[in-house]
């Protein structure tokens, strides 16, 4: 049986502006994997909402590019190209690293604490074998750093692109060694900030995406 989910519309918002959160947050942080069907019917029976706030949420994200028409003209979370992987590391690497480069100078005291705090729920999520919980407290890491760069406009491009890329990040999970060294790049990032040293942050979160990318393409394309 579906869990239903109640979305908890603030004042001033539509259903569809916080559906379209909902999935967003979704996408990001990896719950929806690549294949996933997203129906009008699903998201109706889920969140208990009327057909037209589904549709003009799933209507925005294929304009993102963060759905597709799949089989059966049913909305689903796309699959890939190899070339298209490429093209994301590409990208993300250049602005995720310039986030991160702008962190570095601006970050505040509470933000490290909090990146501290996320790093440990990976560590502990990793230990637990949760590799939802690990995606979720991996993308609020990163997202902690990119806020701090505190731009508006980054950050807005970053999780458009992070709709594309949170599908992709649990099937680098499977790769061997994949958990260590991605969690020596996010220590190395975290104490270069710290440190306010901008190359180093930079190079850990580079070096991460790149990581990343290179385990999903073997496991996706061998």
């Amino acid at each position: 049986m579906m869990t239903r989910i109640n979305l908890s519309v603030e004042k001033g918002e539509t259903v569809h502006d916080q559906l379209y959160v909902e999935l967003r947050r979704a996408l990001m942080s990896g719950k929806l994997k690549p294949g996933h069907s997203l129906s009008i019917r699903h998201l109706v029976d889920k969140y208990g909402i009327s057909a037209t706030p589904a549709r003009e949420t799933i209507k925005r994200l294929q304009a993102e590019r963060a759905l597709i028409i799949g089989q059966n003209r049913v909305p689903t979370v796309p699959f890939p190209t190899l070339e298209g992987i490429r093209d994301l590391r590409d990208v993300r690497m250049s602005l995720e690293g310039l986030a991160t480069e702008k962190a570095a100078a601006l970050i505040a005291p509470d933000e490290i604490d909090q990146l501290e705090v996320q790093y440990e729920n990976m560590s502990s999520a990793i230990s637990e074998g949760s590799n939802e919980a690990y995606l979720s407290s991996n993308w609020a890491f990163h997202r902690t750093i990119y806020k701090a760069a505190k731009s508006d406009m980054i950050l807005d491009i970053i999780e458009t692109l992070w709709m594309r890329a949170g599908p992709l990040v649990g099937t680098a999970l499977i790769a061997e060694n994949h958990t260590e060294q991605t969690m020596g790049h996010h220590k190395r990032a975290l104490m270069g900030l710290k440190m306010r040293d901008h190359v180093a942050a930079r190079a850990a979160v580079e070096a991460d995406i790149g990581g990343a990318a290179a385990d999903i393409m073997a496991r996706l394309y061998p």
